[in-house]
């Protein structure tokens, strides 16, 4: 979660994956067999003309109550 962080304050997006493939994994980027994958994280620029406005997001205190 650091490196994300701070490769987005320092300009960079990132997008955690995950496979369920360890033994294509493995080969593909020649992992020992005493290692094992958990998760690779993509390191990239976004393309501001991509982005897409943010979907309606319904307000807190149409779904949670409080009580005293």
């Amino acid at each position: 979660m650091q490196l994300m962080l701070i490769a987005k304050d320092l300009g960079w997006d990132t997008c955690p994956m995950h496979s369920t493939e360890d033994a294509v994994f493995k080969e593909m980027f020649d992992v020992s067999d005493n290692l094992i994958p958990v998760m690779m994280i993509a390191l990239g620029k976004s393309a501001p003309e991509s982005f897409r406005p943010r979907g309606y997001r319904k307000p807190v205190n149409e779904f949670v109550k409080y009580y005293n």
